[in-house]
């Protein structure tokens, strides 16, 4: 009776195991097809940016789209190229100034926050995050500039990774995340 259920184990147990291999298999042919285009990805990309780029260059005087085209091409860049989404950051902030708007400048500062923090730029990212004021401003603003804080201080503990200030980080950490969640919507996809 042993060597039955033994049997049986075995022969389950390499089915199992022959199952498991040909999904791991069937997935790494995605992945290994997918990263094959990645070049036609990037160029579908680079076509969109150009497209931007170009209504950009006709837009004149026109703060609040000038604003909206560079916002598009911040959004495109920031996991593309991040020299390339802070420059577009840093246009936002200009145009956001010159039309003294302080609910655009303050969205600006904080995508030049979140290019920064995902440079490992943490003493750039310290010094910015302190000197944006989000009194008064939208709940979707307040909410992006508590999660990046939050992210700010998981990373540093993260990157610390020490006994002293890590726990400190990460308290600071879930303290901001704690502020951003209480203005969630409930039913948010954040």
């Amino acid at each position: 009776m042993r060597r039955i259920v033994a049997c049986l184990f075995f022969l389950l147990s390499s089915h199992i195991a022959v199952l498991a291999n040909t999904r791991q298999d069937s997935l790494l042919k995605e992945l290994y097809y997918n990263i094959a285009k990645a070049g036609e990805y990037d160029a579908a990309k680079l076509r969109g940016i150009d497209s931007t780029r170009r209504r950009l260059a006709s837009v004149g005087n026109n703060l609040p789209l000038r604003f909206d085209l560079y916002r598009r091409l911040y959004e495109e860049y920031k996991v593309f190229n991040f020299d390339s989404a802070f420059y577009y950051a840093r246009q936002l902030e200009q145009v956001a100034a010159t039309m003294q708007d302080p609910v655009r400048l303050t969205y600006a500062r904080t995508r030049q926050g979140y290019v920064l923090l995902s440079s490992g730029m943490f003493t750039e990212t310290s010094s910015l995050l302190n000197n944006i004021d989000v009194t008064g401003m939208p709940d979707s603003i307040r909410t992006q500039f508590y999660l990046m804080k939050s992210r700010f201080y998981y990373d540093l503990a993260d990157y610390s990774q020490d006994k002293f200030y890590s726990p400190t980080y990460i308290r600071q950490g879930s303290m901001f995340m704690d502020s951003a969640l209480h203005l969630l919507d409930t039913a948010s996809f954040e």
